[in-house]
């Protein structure tokens, strides 16, 4: 019984298909983001419906690959108004960082933000 080749089929749309689900699979592998224990999964159907002298069949095909999510991630974020302008402003809280990037000394005369050092003038007393 002669049979067709799936490289073939659909003039190579389904050989395509499984290329670019697999490469999706292995991209999605390689995704320090996803869980690595994640197992994924490359699923193709073929199904068939044939006419009523059973001499024709219409053949669907469908490549599903099931990828690993990407990993939850969280972040804390500064919330405060401009003193002077009363707009509301947010900003990604990054403890360690360079100073005046995301955290500012503010006078609390004036409300403007200063470069001056907060600890400037003190000393150690002992």
């Amino acid at each position: 019984m002669p049979m067709f080749n799936l490289e073939n089929l659909a003039e190579g749309a389904l050989a395509e298909q499984i290329e670019d689900a697999l490469g999706r699979v292995i991209q999605n592998i390689a995704d320090p983001n996803t869980a690595w224990k994640t197992k994924r999964k490359l699923n193709i159907t073929l199904t068939f419906q044939p006419d009523e002298k059973r001499e024709l069949a219409e053949v669907n095909m469908e490549v599903k690959p099931t990828l690993a999510p990407a990993a939850p991630t969280k972040t804390r974020i500064i919330i405060g108004q401009d003193v002077a302008t009363g707009e509301i402003a947010a900003a990604e809280y990054r403890s360690g960082a360079i100073p005046g990037q995301v955290e500012m000394v503010v006078d609390d005369k004036t409300g403007d933000v200063t470069t001056q050092d907060p600890t400037a003038g003190l000393r150690v007393v002992r």
